[in-house]
């Protein structure tokens, strides 16, 4: 069995998801109540885009084994992509709750999802959780990073933002937002800097430009 589904994992690192799919559909003739074998081949359909029939697979490994994590976790990441926020943190909720307690990537899908519902605070929690179980991520901690500021915790803001920027560079987005929370600190020399190298990474970044003619309006001439 685990050879089978290590054939399946090479299948889908190729890309070629017809026959990961293939593999799946063989395993599960032989083992026709297996939880996980449903909730992968939920998993390839998922990322064949066939929303539907990915819920419904994976909605049966859950009445098969209500403990499959994994099942509500790619429930979540269904609704997500279609961004359907409020059913998704549902299931990323309910993975969690069903033992994905170590999995950077469920809470912070879950922290964005609260925060497009306008859940700042709650989605807070999630995604300081996140940074702690991925602190290599610089896209957490750019998220952690908005949602503080949404939060007007700007102090906490730009430290997440430093650390975005400390493991990537060129996160243009990072820099912005961090010149941003700066400005709101009144720091204009370093609001200043970020927003340049924020054009300097991306040229055509709109509200970068918008920003810079704001400070040059504000700064004093030296």
């Amino acid at each position: 069995m685990k050879d089978i589904h290590a054939v399946a994992a090479k299948y889908i690192q190729e890309k070629n998801l017809s026959a990961a799919l293939n593999v799946y559909e063989e395993m599960l003739k032989e083992n026709p109540n297996d939880p996980l074998i449903f909730a992968n081949i939920a998993n390839v359909v998922y990322m064949l885009k066939e929303f539907d029939r990915a819920v419904s697979l994976y909605k049966k490994a859950i009445a098969l084994d209500e403990q499959c994590a994994v099942a509500y976790y790619g429930l979540g990441n269904v609704f997500y992509a279609k961004e359907d926020f409020s059913q998704a943190a549902v299931w990323f909720e309910q993975a969690i709750r069903h033992g994905l307690t170590e999995d950077g990537d469920v809470y912070f899908l879950l922290g964005v999802s609260l925060m497009e519902m306008q859940q700042a605070r709650l989605a807070s929690m999630y995604l300081l959780r996140a940074t702690e179980l991925k602190a290599e991520d610089p896209e957490i901690w750019f998220m952690y990073g908005l949602c503080m500021g949404k939060c007007e915790a700007i102090d906490e803001s730009i430290r997440a933002l430093q650390m975005a920027i400390q493991i990537d560079d060129t996160h243009a987005d990072a820099h912005y937002n961090l010149g941003v929370a700066y400005f709101m600190c009144e720091n204009q020399k370093a609001a200043h800097r970020h927003i340049l190298y924020t054009l300097q990474l991306q040229p055509e970044h709109l509200l970068a430009k918008h920003a810079l003619r704001i400070l040059t309006s504000e700064m004093p001439e030296s």
